[in-house]
């Protein structure tokens, strides 16, 4: 099965060149790892978190950037042009852009992880290097190719270098954030208490089975828990029971 994230970082360049990737009036050529290296030293807030709020100004620029497959020194943007469009939109373009260029892997987190690195070489000069080295790919590609397909590249270089694996499925991916959310861990625990009732009952094998069984879907969960109430209800009956005769027999 194709993974969703490789593709999209394969697809990114048929869809710049079919001119799918539109900011402030200007054609996106793919985010490549020049682009990055550029937007980062600029301290584009588009680029880093940290830099504040992005303006339709830093919007213009970063498409200049991104626009060229070289270098780029920007220029001041036209003041009465940016007044025409609308920040929100040109955002919504821009996040489309990032997602669909930087379309790379997800990867395992261990202290032992070959990557991340904190120091030595910037990551990028580092992942060019590699790609040149090991995969025999050309600089000038390596520089350009979409970010998200050179860290494909790069990651699945090393599982090969190292011969372990650290990248996670996509399909794998959506399902461990789905299973990270508040409500899913909400559930995991319930299903875990009662889960625990139906050991602690003493049920027959058969009969603890087919209710832990019931327990992976919402209405046989259900099912389960009105089951034990229901046989809780039934051992406590007797006793009130019992009571009541004795209450009888003092009275006459």
């Amino acid at each position: 099965m194709a993974d969703k994230r490789l593709y999209e970082s394969l697809l990114a360049t048929a869809r710049a060149d079919d001119g799918q990737f539109l900011v402030c009036g200007r054609v996106l050529r793919p985010l490549s790892l020049l682009h990055c290296v550029q937007l980062e030293a600029i301290e584009s807030p588009l680029w880093k978190a940290d830099a504040g709020k992005p303006t339709l100004f830093d919007l213009d620029v970063a498409a200049q950037i991104c626009s060229s497959n070289d270098p780029v020194i920007p220029q001041k943007p036209d003041a009465a042009a940016l007044r025409k469009r609308v920040l929100i939109r040109e955002l919504g373009a821009w996040v489309n852009y990032i997602e669909l260029c930087q379309a790379r892997p997800e990867l395992k987190t261990t202290e032992d992880a070959t990557v991340p690195r904190d120091d030595g070489a910037p990551f990028e000069l580092f992942i060019v290097t590699f790609l040149g080295r090991i995969l025999n790919i050309p600089e000038d590609r390596a520089w350009r190719m979409p970010a998200g397909l050179a860290h494909w590249y790069f990651d699945a270089a090393v599982e090969q270098v190292t011969g372990e694996h650290w990248i996670i499925p996509t399909d794998l991916s959506e399902e461990l954030d789905r299973l990270s959310t508040p409500a899913a861990k909400a559930e995991r625990r319930a299903k875990e208490q009662i889960a625990g009732d139906v050991f602690r009952a003493g049920f027959d094998p058969e009969l603890r089975l087919k209710l832990l069984a019931d327990l992976e879907t919402e209405p046989g969960r259900k099912r389960v828990v009105a089951f034990l109430q229901k046989r809780a209800t039934r051992l406590k009956a007797p006793a009130k029971t019992k009571r009541k005769k004795k209450g009888a027999r003092r009275a006459r």
